[in-house]
């Protein structure tokens, strides 16, 4: 059902339907309007668990950046890529993945996977969404105020101090 709804799969690229950045996007909205909302982070109940960071209107980016940064990291981590460089799983992938519980066929363990990359497709996934996700932004204007010498250290630093800027730290005792 998930991977079936329209605009997730590309048909356009092969015998066999894709899952692409594009599609991924979809995932993520549609989970964001229809998925599980009992978690202490959820919009509805940021107020009610941590109400000093829900007064700062960052509701939906604190809901949104684990789940969202969950499956990039899955995307990053277990996805084929095409001749340009593309990412991609193929529908037998996914059914690999979440109906056998096992890894998609030829699967080799890719290069580490930084935290840069993640935030990266986390920042791209906005050219594929309607503005559902509102996470994508705030990454956005992290990345773009990177030097060149920012390391995964550094990056993780000036991450966490975004989520702060939140409010993610106000309420530590809720």
């Amino acid at each position: 059902e998930v991977f079936e709804a329209e605009g997730v799969l590309d048909r356009s690229r092969g015998p066999e339907p894709q899952l692409r950045e594009a599609g991924l996007a979809k995932i993520l909205e549609k989970a964001k309007m229809q998925g599980d909302k009992s978690g202490e982070w959820s919009s509805q109940n940021v107020a009610k668990f941590h109400p000093r960071a829900a007064e700062l209107g960052f509701r939906e980016e604190l809901s949104e950046w684990q789940a969202v940064f969950a499956w990039c990291l899955w995307f990053l981590t277990f996805s084929r890529k095409d001749d340009n460089g593309d990412r991609y799983f193929t529908l037998r992938d996914l059914e690999s993945m979440f109906l056998d519980s096992s890894l998609p066929s030829n699967w080799t363990v890719p290069p580490t996977t930084g935290f840069r990359q993640v935030l990266e497709l986390v920042a791209d996934l906005q050219k594929h969404t309607e503005g559902g996700i509102k996470i994508h932004k705030p990454v956005a204007e992290l990345l773009a105020d990177l030097n060149w010498y920012d390391n995964e250290v550094t990056l993780a630093v000036r991450f966490r101090k975004m989520l702060d800027s939140f409010g993610m730290s106000l309420d530590p005792d809720a």
